[in-house]
């Protein structure tokens, strides 16, 4: 999807891929509400990778949303003042975030082993599918992600240039039909009471968005850039007040988090409300301000 938004609007690719973070940290505040709770204390223990593992990478998106608001501002008030981020930057940062997400994976993999899953998520217990079937489904769904993502290109170049909506809001609205997916996907699991998997889902939302679909989205702003494809008046990401404003408030939804899955390793209703409150804050500034 967002290889056919740059093609139309490099800005407003970047700031789906960053709105996405926002919409997926209310998804995740809200499921913490159906999360099996013990009786007494009221609370639900993470799953190891994820407050293992999940905690480093929280407070490093936090340290990089910071360092990125303040380099952004910094270079605002520069003499002469920096317009734009250069293609060369956007690549070099979006292929240090990839590095570190696959620093990230490679703990995931080695923290996770065999003997932590549940006794209904080991292998030997399911069902294994067809070669055949597996590759018809995955014919089914490149061809549907290809199809999906021309029409949400389309769909983004008439919110942009024919109903002239702001571009946090189409980002707003492009990220919610984006994220019914993943909605289904953590219902489903839920159902099956598959809450690690739910879990994971939810959070995987907000940290694969961050160091995986924001750096590609970077990363494919400047191939494009380089090899002239690019919109004609589009000279770069332009390091505005909606840029400056999106990168500052990622801060605290990853702190927020971070300090949250602190707290004895468990989530509660209490976390639950408090980081639904706060995400849905920032999303009405996002709309009122961006």
């Amino acid at each position: 999807m967002i290889v056919f938004v740059v093609a139309v609007d490099p800005i407003a690719a970047l700031l789906i891929a960053i709105v996405t973070i926002h919409n997926n940290a209310v998804i995740f505040s809200v499921y913490s509400f159906f999360l099996p709770k013990t009786t007494g204390d009221g609370e639900y223990a993470l799953p190891a990778p994820i407050y293992k593992i999940g905690r480093e990478v929280l407070i490093v998106g936090s340290t990089i949303a910071l360092i990125l608001g303040f380099v952004f501002i910094t270079g605002r008030f520069a003499d002469p003042p920096k317009q734009v981020i250069t293609s060369a930057e956007t690549a070099g940062i979006g292929v240090l975030m990839l590095c570190i997400f696959a620093l990230y994976l490679g703990s995931l993999f080695s923290h996770y082993s065999e003997s932590e899953l549940p006794e209904s998520l080991h292998l030997e217990d399911r069902n294994h599918e067809p070669a055949g079937r597996m590759i018809v489904l995955f014919a089914v769904g490149t061809m549907a992600t290809f199809l999906g993502g021309h029409m949400v290109a389309v769909f983004a170049e008439t919110m942009l240039h024919k109903v002239h909506l702001s571009p946090v809001r189409a980002a707003l609205v492009l990220t919610f039909f984006a994220g019914i997916a993943e909605i289904f996907i953590i219902i489903e699991s839920h159902l099956k009471k598959e809450y690690e998997i739910a879990l994971s889902n939810a959070f995987g939302g907000i940290t694969q968005v961050k160091f995986l679909i924001f750096p590609f989205t970077l990363i494919v702003i400047s191939a494009v850039q380089w090899l002239g494809l690019a919109p004609e008046d589009f000279s770069g990401v332009p390091i505005d007040g909606t840029l400056i404003f999106l990168m500052i408030q990622l801060f605290p939804v990853f702190f927020v988090l971070f300090e949250l899955m602190q707290d004895g390793h468990t989530l509660s209703n209490f976390d639950g409300a408090a980081m639904l409150g706060l995400f849905l804050l920032i999303i009405y500034f996002l709309v009122t301000i961006g």
